[in-house]
């Protein structure tokens, strides 16, 4: 079974996802120092949630009895 949390992960991915598209259209576009640091920060959050994702898969939901 999946979590609650695992839930809430997955309906933040495609936020994630959208807002990671578009600040590489932008680095493409003009690629600055500040904005790799932006897309390394972006890149570092879809880590943390895809890892945060995979633990709360693996763990499922604890027994009600």
């Amino acid at each position: 079974m999946t979590t609650v949390r695992a839930h809430e992960l997955r309906a933040c991915l495609v936020e994630l996802a959208e807002r990671t598209y578009g600040q590489l259209i932008e680095l493409f576009k003009d690629a600055t120092p500040e904005r790799c640091e932006l897309m390394v920060r972006e890149l570092h959050q879809v880590s943390t949630v895809c890892r945060q994702l995979s633990s709360e898969l693996v763990q499922g939901e604890p027994p009600t009895v």
